[in-house]
């Protein structure tokens, strides 16, 4: 079958069945055995930082909407609830 293939399923309305007739392999990691906590650890953090960052931008243009410079009014406020999101998200 062609790369971009996963799978091929045959679906029949009248019997109401589906069959897979083809299903590509699993594509597996290639990490070391003893660099997969490592890489597991660092993916987490990378999550962490862009949820922290997503949660900033969001507060920041909620903040300047409800009144004048409150971005940097609500900016204690807005760091601190963007940390606490990207912590729950580097322990999940």
């Amino acid at each position: 079958m062609a790369g971009f293939v996963r799978r091929v399923t045959v679906v029949r309305p009248a019997e109401g069945s589906a069959e897979v007739v083809y299903k590509d392999k699993a594509k597996k990691k290639k990490v070391s055995r003893w660099l997969r906590r490592m890489e597991k650890a660092e993916r987490r953090m990378a999550e962490a930082i862009e949820a922290f960052g997503a949660e900033m931008a969001h507060r920041h243009n909620k903040s300047n909407t409800k009144r004048r410079n409150g971005f940097i009014r609500d900016r204690g406020l807005n760091i601190r609830y963007a940390n606490r999101k990207a912590l729950k998200q580097l322990l999940k």
